[in-house]
């Protein structure tokens, strides 16, 4: 029975060995090559853990994230060996395959790889000290969703590194960078790509370069700075906003750019230094908003060889500038502007058609290339070329909608192309000592010719007989004060004829070959010693001559404007001068509203001495629609005629609707005005303090003259 039990136990316990036994076998067996966990620690301790998914380890680290000098940490299999040996592996960004082998000696591989991650800061980050910076850096962001703010406004410098920005590529507002950031570069910011907004830079006397070599697009760039040299966007194609560039720069490196959607602007305000650049070569841009490249001492070239549209096209002032390159701009929707004082030989524009407004200007050009220019919305300046007209160089020049200016242009006679259709005004302005002689605008449609200055001294003007324009003679401001009065071939009719505000510059005026004024004429103030008008026979408007205060040649005793026939408007002449004593309309025939004469004054004073005019001869003047006015010189009451004693210059008047008489001393006798009488009623008859003055009732019984 013991035995039995013995063997029983024995049995009992076998069974409860045997799986311990089992598994003894197996593992000694050894099969299993797993790589059970992988991790990485970097040097500045941070722990990066491998994600292994079958036979695939890989690391997720940000773009920031150096491996360098990483150091591994793998779990196996137990006895399982691995090849090639993590402890002796340096470079752990590139794909690595690793074999391990268990214990009896059974291979499996896995494949390494490096998963790069952006990290995003958000918000607005201000480092204002290097402590600031150094300790951003650590957190390798690689990404600012609102604005990076460096330095501070005012202090001693407080950042002298921006190497461990390294890992940041984008930006999502501003990047601001404040002068106690005290560095020669921005060394630091070289794998920026984008900014969302503005890169603004402001003034720090230890920064020479700002260089950007990996910026593709920015929202806008603002330098000020006066001692910066270089400035290099090598990859930059997109600015949203405007890039502006204030310093005494001596590169500005664009080779990629293509779009500005606002302003492009160099510049330099420092009177300390001077823009040492020799040109502004932008190779690729196509689309921009306006460009304004000023005080740029030393540029001699600008180059926009993709360039066909733009606003603004501003080159003022660029005193060293001989050549500029735009061989596809087709269209300014703004102005274009350039210097008086550039070294331009040659303007040249081959493929431009429209522009806005346009100054040329340059005491060097001689030639002016527009060949398909045909519309000029606004103002087109020429000043001072020395081109020979505009047949050359304008040959498809249609329409000129605002104003063709031209000052001081050295040429004798202005010739223009064929192509013109139209000029609303046309402007000739000159100082020079060899004015014009020839300006030919027969066939052309222009609203105002405008001849200025020194331009008016005895030009010859030829145009069509109609001219459905202005005529305007303004010598104001002229440095001659013998100009003559320019010489006119056809202008038999005009729309106006204007003379200014003031003629301080023409010694004589003697108005010949125009015979009818739609609208008015106006003889303004003036410094004439000689004045006459023949073959005017109608103006539509208003008729006005002032004054003629300082004709004082004894010789020159009558006024005669011998043709005139019809004044639409009113007719108001004042002559207050020492000499003429007699006007003479002898062909007015009707007035359509008010007829005033001024007729001169008694005075003291050594400037305008006694000024009377003794008769007013108008024959044949029957109408007048209006009042008729007799003072001395308007409705002053100091001022009295003493010459004047009859009307009978106006014996033909049938018709008026008024008549006001003042101030005449010696009118003794209103017997020229019998015939008009009856057209009057009393109290549209008025006279005061004159040598008699009868009432409408006394007239009407026949006592024209004073007893």
């Amino acid at each position: 029975m013991k035995r039995i039990y013995h063997y029983i136990c024995l049995l009992i316990l076998s069974v409860i060995l045997l799986p311990a036994c089992s598994d003894d076998n197996k593992e000694f067996e050894g099969k299993d090559n797993y790589i059970t966990s992988f991790s990485l620690r970097l040097e500045n301790e941070t722990e990066l853990n491998g994600l292994i998914e079958g036979n695939k380890i890989t690391i997720n680290a940000s773009s920031s994230q150096s491996l360098e000098r990483a150091k591994a940490t793998v779990k196996l299999s137990e006895n399982a060996k691995i090849f090639p040996n993590p402890e002796e592996i340096t470079n752990w960004e590139e794909d690595i395959v690793f074999a391990v082998t268990s214990y009896n000696g059974t291979r499996s591989q896995y494949k390494y790889t490096v998963n790069r991650t952006e990290q995003e800061q958000a918000g607005t980050i201000i480092l204002a000290t290097q402590a600031d910076v150094d300790a951003f850096g650590q957190k390798g962001i690689t990404s600012i969703a609102g604005n990076l703010i460096l330095g501070q406004i005012s202090g001693k410098d407080s950042i002298k590194s921006l190497s461990p920005l390294a890992g940041l590529t984008q930006i999502g507002y501003s990047l601001i960078v404040y002068p106690t950031v005290g560095m020669t570069n921005f060394e630091g910011l070289e794998n920026l790509t984008k900014v969302g907004d503005l890169i603004q830079i402001e003034s720090s006397s230890r920064v020479q370069s700002v260089l950007f070599p990996a910026l593709e697009m920015a929202g806008g760039v603002a330098l000020k700075n006066d001692s910066l040299i270089t400035i290099s966007f090598p990859k930059l194609k997109n600015v949203s906003k405007s890039f502006v560039i204030n310093s005494g720069m001596g590169q500005v490196i664009l080779p990629s750019l293509e779009r500005v959607g606002e302003t492009f602007r160099l510049t330099n305000t420092f009177s300390n230094v001077k823009a040492l650049m020799p040109s502004v070569i932008l190779p690729y841009l196509k689309e921009v908003g306006s460009i304004e490249l000023s005080r740029l001492e030393n540029v001699k070239k600008v180059d926009f060889s993709e360039l066909k549209t733009i606003a603004d096209l501003n080159l003022y002032p660029l005193e060293k500038l001989i050549y500029i390159n735009a061989p596809k701009l087709q269209i300014i929707t703004g102005k274009l502007t350039t210097s008086a004082t550039s070294k331009l030989s040659e303007f040249s524009l081959p493929e431009l058609e429209e522009v806005n407004d346009m100054i040329v200007e340059g005491k060097q050009i001689t030639t002016v290339n527009l060949p398909k220019l045909k519309r000029v919305k606004g103002k087109l300046s020429l000043n001072y070329a020395k081109i020979n007209g505009l047949a050359k160089g304008f040959e498809s020049l249609e329409t000129v909608e605002g104003e063709l200016y031209m000052l001081d242009l050295a040429m004798k006679d202005l010739i223009f192309p064929s192509s013109i259709k139209k000029i609303n005004r046309l402007s000739i302005y000159n100082y020079l000592s060899t004015p014009l002689t020839k300006i030919n605008i027969k066939g052309m449609n222009i609203k105002e010719l405008a001849v200025m200055a020194s331009a008016v001294d005895g030009v010859e003007i030829i145009g069509d007989d109609v001219f459905n324009g202005t005529l305007s003679i303004l010598p104001d401001n002229a440095k001659s004060y013998t100009l003559k009065f320019p010489k006119l071939q056809g202008f038999s009719e005009v729309d106006s004829l204007s003379l200014g505000s003031y003629i301080s510059n023409i010694d004589v005026l003697n108005i010949k070959g125009i015979k009818k004024i739609k609208k008015g004429l106006t003889i303004p103030n003036n410094n004439l010693q000689d004045f006459s008008i023949s073959d005017l026979e109608e103006v539509g408007g208003n008729f006005t001559i002032n004054h003629l205060n300082n004709i004082v040649d004894p010789s020159v005793i009558q006024i005669n404007i011998s043709d005139l026939k019809n004044v639409g408007g009113n007719f108001n002449v004042t002559i207050d001068s020492r000499s003429v004593r007699t006007l003479n309309v002898p062909k007015l025939e009707s007035v359509g509203r008010d007829f005033t004469i001024g007729t001169g004054y008694m005075s003291t004073s050594s400037w305008s001495p006694s000024c009377h005019l003794r008769y007013l001869l108008f024959p044949k003047l029957t109408s007048i629609e209006g009042k008729m006015s007799l003072v001395p010189y308007k409705d002053d009451a100091s001022k009295v005629n003493e010459e004047l004693t009859d009307l009978n210059g106006f014996s033909a008047l049938k018709k008026v609707s008024g008549i006001e008489i003042k101030a005449q001393a010696a009118l003794v006798s209103y017997a020229g005005l019998k015939n008009a009488l009856s057209t009057l009623t009393a109290g549209q008859w008025i006279v005061e303090r004159n040598g008699y003055n009868p009432t409408y009732d006394q007239l009407k019984s026949g006592a024209w003259t004073k007893p």
